[in-house]
């Protein structure tokens, strides 16, 4: 009964978090329009007048977030309802870690719950028209099976895990490769027989939520891919990123270097391949693939290792200057040949001073709870080895797949799981504390 108590009361910290996030926004519309969100407005607008996934929709997004946010707008066209909304959604996210804590105690649950409403980063996907304001609450709800997986062993779990890994995989396609990382982790389970029909059980119910979208591709394109971005991506951020430790270039300097190599490239090609994004997306990834092949292991391993620790570290005060409407030096417009250069002339040499000083509590709050976080891990290996695989599998996965491109966002996938080990260290706290407090009265 206390740990529901404790819910009640994150659920409403963490919308009143939101709430202040929103009204930082309100009712400035144009803020609602930078980067990849004016993308998605008009993919909802193109469906609120078609309602339908021919090629107008075009090949490069996923369908389930545009189909969200159009039918917000069939009850109201304002981008601020869509964001209301999803602000209301997002506390499906605590609610789903309060759950995932249960699986341990309800003081865990407690507290991460707590920790999960006051955890900044979900609270400002929230806020932007972008995919994670979706991804979020149901990759949550995703992990919750999953634990529940692993603790318990029972097959439903793992099948509503894997109807929920694709629809998350709908929402934003960077769990897509996710399922082999899955059937790995399965490998190791016990039982031969249960774990071969449980990993064939997982695949194929994944395979099924996603197929719709491959059939529409193949149908509308000939092709059955899920999505065609890497034209844009790996020439664009993947390349420059090895560059600028493989030739010593500013990530600038090196982004603008291969997109236009990349662009070159691309108007030379045959007119039917132009034409066909899934492939143009093909020769994008041999442009990648070829000068990967080319580069050092070591610059691909300092790109990898660097981009990691952006992800890990990076503080979500980043995205507060959105928020503010501040002037800032953004980081890929910061000089540096490696990353800690640039992320010292980041902070250090930033136009905003102000800026510089959230970056700066930011990170040393990072690194307090990337402590205490280390802690909780230490508690859940000796609780649950099994659960402890789990969590690694998919951070691992997850710093693989983000490569060399860091971010305090794309971390999102896994923030439950530091919110988990966070309430598991805490908890440990409190306990330790009463124990002491008892045997010295």
């Amino acid at each position: 009964m206390q740990a529901k108590k404790h819910l009640y009361l994150a659920l409403v910290l963490g919308l009143s978090l939101r709430a202040v996030l929103f009204f930082l926004i309100y009712p400035d519309k144009n803020i609602l329009l930078n980067d990849d969100q004016s993308l998605y407005v008009g993919l909802s607008e193109y469906l609120a007048a078609h309602w339908d996934f021919g090629a107008g929709f075009g090949p490069e997004r996923v369908p389930l977030y545009p189909l969200f946010m159009a039918v917000c707008r069939m009850f109201s066209k304002s981008l601020f309802f869509a964001l209301a909304v999803q602000n209301v959604i997002g506390l499906a996210a605590i609610y789903a870690i309060y759950k995932t804590g249960r699986l341990f105690s309800p003081k865990t649950a407690s507290l991460a719950a707590i920790f999960a409403a006051i955890d900044l980063n979900l609270a400002v996907s929230c806020n932007q028209l972008l995919t994670e304001a979706v991804f979020c609450p149901l990759f949550c709800l995703c992990l919750y099976f999953l634990f529940k997986y692993a603790k318990e062993k029972r097959a439903k779990d793992l099948a509503w895990g894997a109807v929920l890994l694709g629809l998350c995989t709908l929402v934003r396609p960077v769990t897509m490769y996710f399922p082999v990382f899955m059937l790995a982790w399965l490998v190791f389970q016990k039982g031969w027989s249960v774990k071969v029909k449980h990993a064939a059980m997982f695949a194929t119910l994944f395979a099924l939520a996603v197929s719709p979208w491959h059939i529409r591709n193949y149908i509308v394109y000939g092709h059955a891919a899920l999505t065609s971005q890497g034209g844009g991506h790996i020439p664009g951020w993947i390349v420059p990123a090895v560059a600028q430790y493989e030739e010593g270039l500013d990530l600038q300097a090196a982004t603008d270097k291969y997109s236009r190599m990349w662009e070159e490239k691309s108007q030379a090609l045959p007119e039917d391949v132009k034409n066909d994004p899934f492939a143009l997306d093909e020769e994008a990834k041999r442009f990648g693939t070829e000068y990967l092949l080319n580069a050092s292991p070591l610059s691909i391993a300092k790109a990898w290792f660097w981009g990691a620790m952006k992800n890990v570290f990076a503080p979500v005060t980043i995205e507060l200057a959105y928020f503010l409407k501040m002037d800032w030096t953004h980081f890929y417009e910061t000089p540096g040949k490696s990353f800690p250069e640039q992320g010292y002339n980041f902070i250090f040499h930033n136009k905003n001073k102000v800026y510089s000083l959230m970056l700066a509590l930011g990170i040393g709050a990072v690194l307090v709870f990337r402590a205490i976080q280390l802690m909780g891990a230490r508690k859940l290996f000796l609780l649950d080895k099994n659960s402890l695989a789990l969590s690694c599998v998919i951070i691992g996965y997850f710093l693989l797949v983000s490569g060399p491109v860091g971010y305090a966002k794309y971390r999102l996938p896994f923030e439950p799981i530091l919110v988990l080990l966070t309430a598991l260290a805490v908890s440990g706290f409190s306990l330790r504390t009463r124990k002491t407090q008892g045997e010295n009265p």
